[in-house]
């Protein structure tokens, strides 16, 4: 049986956004270090709900050019990065609420 989260990202991957790529945010004691862009997701579920805690077997170096060592135990989290629309929305200015 499938996870309410496990069924979002299944219909975010296929919903009206396209998606750019992902991107994975690294967390040391639950504070944010920083992040890095993947083009390919490394779990199906993303959000909070993905979180998953690993010790690293190399140096990582983030987007924001710190360094994390290697074996140091850290928290990741995946998130998608949506781009355009893949559909035209319906209705015009006039029909829609202000």
């Amino acid at each position: 049986m499938q996870s309410n989260n496990e069924f979002n990202t299944q219909k975010m991957q296929s919903s009206v956004f396209e998606i750019l790529g992902y991107t994975k945010e690294y967390f040391i004691k639950n504070k944010l270090i920083g992040n890095i862009v993947v083009q390919e997701p490394d779990r199906k579920v993303y959000g909070y709900e993905g979180k998953i805690k690993e010790v690293l077997q190399d140096d990582i170096v983030l987007k924001n050019q710190k360094i994390i060592k290697k074996g140091t135990e850290i928290t990741t989290e995946l998130m998608p990065i949506c781009g355009r629309a893949n559909i035209k929305f319906f209705g015009s200015k006039e029909n829609k609420l202000v």
